[in-house]
């Protein structure tokens, strides 16, 4: 009895393994101003269920958020700088002082991760404005295949 019950219960869980297949989505978004670039990348690895009637994805999502100024670098040192930003799953914002010069001109601004949240898709558009003392600049970061 006890070996039937645990052949029952092993099948149950191979079953339900199968049924809950991996999937990895990864996005990247691109776009540019006069002054800036601009890239936000999201990895997501989950699997979609059947919940209430309706399907959900369940998984873990990684988000990057990564602007790069494209003049002077020099140009920064000693600026206030402010960057919103507004997805499909949120937005947010963050500012700096930038106090001396970076040899790429790159600043990771955001690093986030996330579970069972709202997924981006190649439909989305990013949302992006850089405020550099007085001077504001709107990116809008598109699908890049």
């Amino acid at each position: 009895m006890k070996r039937a019950a645990a052949i029952c219960l092993l099948i149950v869980v191979i079953t339900v393994a199968g049924c809950a297949k991996q999937e990895k989505l990864d996005y990247t978004y691109k776009g540019e101003s006069d002054d800036w670039s601009a890239e936000y990348k999201t990895a997501t690895t989950g699997s979609w269920t059947k919940r209430n009637g309706s399907e959900h994805f369940n998984g873990n999502t990684d988000n990057t958020l990564t602007i790069t100024y494209k003049k002077d670098i020099t140009e920064l040192v000693s600026k206030h700088i402010a960057v919103s930003y507004k997805t499909a799953a949120g937005g947010g914002s963050q500012s700096l002082e930038y106090l001396e010069p970076s040899p790429s001109g790159a600043f990771t601004l955001l690093r986030e991760s996330g579970k069972n949240i709202a997924l981006e898709t190649e439909y989305s558009v990013i949302k992006v404005t850089i405020t550099v003392d007085d001077s504001t600049q709107a990116l809008e970061l598109k699908y890049d295949k």
